[in-house]
């Protein structure tokens, strides 16, 4: 993210592996995003408000689920997911 009043840039993830599509969501203060799990791309979260953010992934199958987005309520979360013939 960037801090509007400093300029500065901040990474939110540890680095590690590939993120992807990140959703933002001001009424819980929180993204959503597509982080690279093994071969799968997995739904994962973080909540912004708290100081240690840490990252909840939220799926866990074998399939890829990719361009994860909030409802305008942010009480839902709604993403692709694309199965590959392997």
């Amino acid at each position: 993210y960037m801090d509007m009043k400093t300029g500065k840039h901040h990474r939110l993830t540890d680095g590690k592996g590939v993120c992807s599509s990140p959703s933002y969501c001001q009424k819980n203060n929180s993204i959503v995003y597509s982080r690279r799990v093994g071969k799968d791309y997995q739904v994962c979260m973080m909540n912004l408000s708290d100081d240690q953010r840490k990252e909840v992934q939220l799926t866990f199958d074998g399939t890829d689920k990719v361009e994860p987005t909030w409802s305008e309520c942010g009480r839902y979360i709604v993403f692709a997911q694309q199965i590959r013939d392997d």
